[in-house]
């Protein structure tokens, strides 16, 4: 996932990743350089829509 992660950045630096599952925790998460981490299905589906909301308001403010 890491060379992933780092792939996709490299390919475009804005994109947003979610990554997440039992052999993940958040910690990895963010050292991999992921935007968003969630243990299971149904917190994958809130912090999906808490990353797309960021990036709305995000793209409001400019």
């Amino acid at each position: 996932m890491k060379r992933v992660i780092n792939e996709l950045r490299e390919r475009n630096p804005r994109v947003k990743i979610m990554v997440g599952g039992a052999p993940l925790s958040d910690c990895i998460a963010r050292r991999w350089g992921a935007s968003g981490y969630a243990p299971n299905a149904h917190q994958a589906l809130k912090k999906a829509v808490e990353i797309m909301l960021s990036v709305k308001n995000s793209c409001h403010e400019s």
